[in-house]
C-alpha cells in the first residue's frame, strides 16, 4: 500500500509542476492591451489662413513662416484642413 500512495503522491506532484509551468507561460489575455500601447501620429505642418497641411520636408511648408503650426495629421483634418497638392500633407 506504502508503493501505491507513494507513486500517487508522485503523480499528483508531477501534474502541479507541469500546472504551474503552463500558467508562467504568457498568454494572449496576458498581453498588455492595445490602449497601453503608446501609437505615435504622424504631424504635419498645418496653415491657419489657408487651411493646408504639409509634410515637414515640402517645399511650401519651408516657405511657410507666419501661420503654420504643427500639428496631429488628424488635428489638421478635424480643422478642416486639406492635404497640399505637391506632397500631399
Amino acid at each position: 500500500m506504502n508503493k501505491l500512495f507513494s507513486r500517487s503522491l508522485a503523480a499528483i506532484l508531477a501534474l502541479q509542476l507541469l500546472a504551474g509551468s503552463a500558467l508562467a507561460q504568457p498568454t494572449p489575455q496576458q498581453t498588455p492591451p492595445a490602449s497601453r500601447q503608446v501609437v505615435k501620429e504622424k504631424t504635419v505642418f498645418f496653415n491657419t489662413n489657408s487651411l493646408k497641411f504639409h509634410q515637414h520636408s515640402c517645399t511650401w511648408a519651408k516657405r511657410c513662416t507666419v501661420n503654420c503650426i504643427t500639428l496631429p495629421k488628424s488635428e489638421a483634418l478635424r480643422r478642416g484642413g486639406v492635404p497640399c497638392k505637391v506632397c500631399g500633407g
